[in-house]
């Protein structure tokens, strides 16, 4: 059945056959290879451009990948393909719309609480504009409570001869008579052992905290009763030896200047 010419045939058919195979082989193991130098690339650039996405096993993945592909040990046939490749990604998946839906939330509520310390400042600052308005108003008999709190306690003794209040800034001199109600009404300092009034400006420091708050209840010229608390005195250091820790302090005090404009004073 075989004659020299079939064999030959038949030898020329199995060599085509071969090379085909090798090629398909060939193209095959070059195309996977190819697509997984692609994927690999891909997923390092990703993990350098979203150095912030959350990759559970970067390593693992590689390695996956290299064990599934082993490109080097392929055996191709002629029905093997390359049908998909994908790149896994694990972690959480970001939603833009999510994020600007977050992020307005978050602004609405800064908003909100800014709006209810602006609220509660306000209130704040209206008690004081008005228990200042009180003390300033203060009459014959009637203690006033000038910070809200009973941390500075106002008794009118004379009014006042004009409108004028001190403010922030203001350059005022005083009389003054300094004792501590809780020693024995002891005299701690006063103004008229030489007869020359204290200066300063007001809202600078140079006084404390309970001066600062008396002196702006009161009209040039008008002397006053003040009880002023630690906390707004000398606190609980207090003034070693003179004025003990935690002391309550009782001050009468005139105020004779007002931004150059002076009166006499009835204390001296």
């Amino acid at each position: 059945l075989f004659n020299n010419k079939n064999i030959s045939s038949i030898d020329q058919l199995y060599t085509s056959a071969n090379t085909n195979f090798d090629r398909k082989r060939s193209e095959v193991s070059s195309s996977a290879s190819n697509t997984y130098e692609t994927y690999r690339n891909a997923i390092q650039k990703q993990q350098q451009t979203e150095s912030k996405a959350e990759f559970t096993d970067k390593t693992r993945l590689v390695s996956d990948i290299n064990k599934t592909n082993d490109f080097g040990n392929t055996t191709a046939s002629d029905s093997d393909r390359v049908s998909s490749s994908a790149i896994v990604k694990s972690g959480r998946n970001v939603n833009v719309n999510s994020l600007l839906t977050d992020l307005s939330s978050v602004q609405a509520n800064v908003l909100k609480n800014r709006n209810a310390v602006s609220s509660e400042a306000s209130l704040a600052a209206s008690v004081i504009e008005q228990n200042l308005e009180n003390a300033r108003n203060a009459r014959f008999g009637s203690i006033i409570d000038v910070t809200g709190d009973g941390g500075v306690l106002k008794l009118l003794l004379k009014p006042g001869t004009s409108d004028e209040f001190p403010s922030f800034r203001s350059d005022v001199k005083v009389h003054f008579i300094g004792t501590l109600p809780d020693q024995e009404q002891f005299e701690f300092n006063s103004s008229l052992k030489d007869g020359i009034p204290f200066g300063f400006k007001c809202g600078e420091g140079m006084v404390i905290r309970g001066w600062e708050k008396a002196i702006k209840t009161m009209r040039l010229g008008e002397r006053a009763w003040f009880l002023i608390d630690s906390e707004y005195g000398y606190g609980e250091k207090g003034v070693p030896p003179v004025i003990p820790p935690n002391s309550r302090l009782e001050f009468i005090i005139e105020l004779v200047e007002l931004n150059k404009k002076t009166v006499t004073s009835m204390l001296i």
